[in-house]
Order: structure tokens, then C-alpha cells, then sequence
């Protein structure tokens, strides 16, 4: 069984990524990244030459970014069940082999608890247990639970 890996990019550019999340991002198979329609993603942008050359890359697509108002109960359901595809997608990844979620900026001071997006959070909560954590972060602070 696998983990699902977020790894920080720091501040956007790779020298100054911390080397856990360069080994993280360099070794995996499977790389995870949110991006909008028809476009690189900053986060795949970033990671531009590390890639194994086997690594399998799944571009997490948003359905929405800026067409709906955030606050709107449509643009917040499309976000959760996005999200909720998402977690299903990764943790069924995840059951083979590690899956490496890139993650624009520090995952802990940009997100709550040990992950960088809902995604992740999702995935992590319904695989882990404080005992047997399944959601790491690639990043120069301790693995969360």
C-alpha cells in the first residue's frame, strides 16, 4: 500500500524547494497536480526537468476558477464534488504505490493540518490512523498523522 505524498514547492522555484520534497518529486511514479483548463499549472511549471522519466502525471482540472462567485452554492458544489473525485482518484492510486501531490508554496503554512489541498486531506482522512499514517508531507518538518 502506498502514501499519498504532498510536496511543498516552496517558494516557486526548485532551488529553493526543501531536498525532501526534490527526492519525493524526483523518485515517484505518480505525480498529482491541480491546474485549470488548458493550461501547464504553475505547480507542473515549477517541477519542469525533475519528473522520473517514468512518472505518470494526472492533472487535477478545476471545473471553475474565476467564472462563478466564490461565495455562490454552485461554484462551492462543484468545488466539493470535484474534490471528493479527486480523493477517491488519488487514495485508489495510492493503494499500489505512493502518489506525490505537488503543492505550490509551504504545505503548512498555506493549508490546515498535514495536507496541501481538500483532495489530499480527504484521501489522507479516510486511509490513516494517527498509528498508520498513509499522507505524508515531503518537507522539513515531521510526517503528520
Amino acid at each position: 500500500m502506498g502514501r499519498i505524498i504532498c510536496a511543498g514547492l516552496g517558494p516557486g522555484a526548485q532551488d529553493l524547494m526543501s531536498l525532501r520534497s526534490a527526492r519525493a518529486i524526483g523518485n515517484a511514479r505518480q505525480i498529482a497536480y491541480f491546474r485549470k483548463p488548458g493550461r501547464k499549472g504553475m505547480a507542473r511549471m515549477i517541477v519542469e526537468g525533475m519528473l522520473h522519466p517514468e512518472a505518470a502525471e494526472h492533472a487535477m482540472e478545476y471545473p471553475v476558477t474565476t467564472e462563478l462567485p466564490f461565495a455562490s452554492p454552485e461554484y462551492r458544489a462543484l468545488l466539493a464534488d470535484f474534490y471528493d473525485l479527486w480523493a477517491d482518484r488519488l487514495a485508489a492510486l495510492a493503494a499500489a504505490q505512493d502518489v506525490v501531490v505537488l503543492c505550490e508554496g509551504d504545505p503548512f503554512f498555506t493549508a490546515p493540518s498535514c495536507t496541501c489541498t481538500p483532495a489530499c486531506r480527504t484521501a489522507c482522512r479516510s486511509r490513516s490512523s494517527p498509528a498508520s499514517p498513509a499522507c505524508r508531507v515531503a518537507g522539513p518538518r515531521p510526517a503528520c498523522p
